[in-house]
């Protein structure tokens, strides 16, 4: 009979490991975790707290610096505005005042010889328009006598001396070119004679006609919405008027057709 080895017993086949070792419970449940990194002291914590809220102040500071110079960047535009506004405003008053004062002084030029002609001031009748309509159609509307704007025929009167009464639809015409046109009513063969001379022998686009419908003897002088009545013909009167409303050259002229002829 053999001898039992003493020792270690035998496994049984079913304790027996058939590839190794047995695991332990550490093995089966993995590497141990890493242990958790210390919580910071008070002191720190502060401290964070502390620089996350400077770090907000500085943005929030950052903030409002730049609303305030966007604020002044519109103060300094908007300023810039108004004074290039004002710039232009007082440059164009500036001029309407010199060009009155230039319009008063022409006019002043020949104020006693329009006081001895009996002249009335130089109007400015209201704006009647300037609709063009053919023959045979209603013409009204007109804001003086002889009318210095208002329905008018396609064609102008021409220049010169008129010998017969002319259409006022035709001379309106005249007028919105910038041209002027002299009424005259039962005036003295010599007044008649020197006025006609001054016509003839003067710029271009004046037109003399006479017209029995002026409500005295005398003459009318027209342009574009303005007109000027005398009892009497005198020369300077009637340069003084060229001077104002004749195109080309006139220093008062509202003739909205400038530059065309009559």
């Amino acid at each position: 009979m053999a001898k039992q080895r003493k020792g270690r017993p035998q496994r049984s086949g079913g304790a027996q490991r058939s590839g190794g070792a047995q695991r332990g419970p550490a093995a089966q449940r993995g590497a141990p975790a890493s242990p958790r990194p210390p919580r910071p002291a008070p002191a720190e914590r502060e401290q964070a707290k502390a620089e996350r809220a400077r770090r907000v102040a500085e943005r929030e500071d950052a903030k409002r610096r730049a609303a305030v110079r966007a604020k002044r960047q519109r103060t300094l535009r908007v300023g810039a505005v108004i004074v290039v506004i004002g710039a232009v405003l007082a440059v164009l008053v500036g001029r309407e005042v010199l060009h009155r004062r230039s319009v008063d002084r022409i006019i002043a030029a020949s104020a006693e010889e329009a006081k001895e002609a009996g002249c009335s001031a130089i109007d400015n009748p209201g704006n009647a328009g300037r609709k063009h309509i053919e023959r045979g159609e209603v013409a009204d509307g007109y804001t003086s006598e002889p009318p210095t704007s208002g329905p008018h025929f396609t064609t102008t009167a021409g220049e010169g001396v008129s010998e017969n009464a002319v259409e006022a639809q035709l001379l309106i015409h005249n007028l919105e070119h910038g041209g002027v046109v002299v009424h005259h009513k039962d005036l003295p063969e010599a007044e008649l004679t020197a006025l006609k001379d001054q016509i003839e022998n003067g710029p271009e686009k004046v037109l003399l006609v006479p017209n029995a419908d002026l409500s005295s003897p005398g003459v009318a002088y027209t342009a574009w919405r303005r007109l000027q009545t005398c009892e009497s013909y005198d020369q300077e009167v009637l340069s003084t008027f060229l001077k104002l409303y004749l195109d080309p050259g006139a220093k008062d002229s509202s003739a909205p057709e400038k530059g065309r002829s009559v």
